[in-house]
C-alpha cells in the first residue's frame, strides 16, 4: 500500500508538470506496511441524515 501512495504522489507531480504547473507535496500519509488502516475516528453522533430531494433544485 505505502507503495501506492508514493506512486499517486509521483502522479501528481507529472500531471502538474505537464500543465506547466507546479505541485509541492508535503510528506506523505503511508501505512507503514501494516496494510490499510488509519488514524481517524469516527463517530457516528456527529452526522445526520439527509435526504435528497430532486424538486429543490428546481429554480
Amino acid at each position: 500500500m505505502d507503495n501506492q501512495v508514493g506512486e499517486a504522489g509521483q502522479a501528481l507531480i507529472a500531471t502538474y508538470a505537464s500543465l506547466e504547473k507546479e505541485l509541492q507535496l508535503g510528506s506523505l500519509f503511508t501505512y507503514g506496511g501494516s496494510g490499510v488502516s488509519s488514524n481517524f475516528a469516527h463517530n457516528n453522533n456527529d452526522y445526520d441524515a439527509y435526504w435528497y430531494h430532486p424538486d429543490h433544485l428546481l429554480a
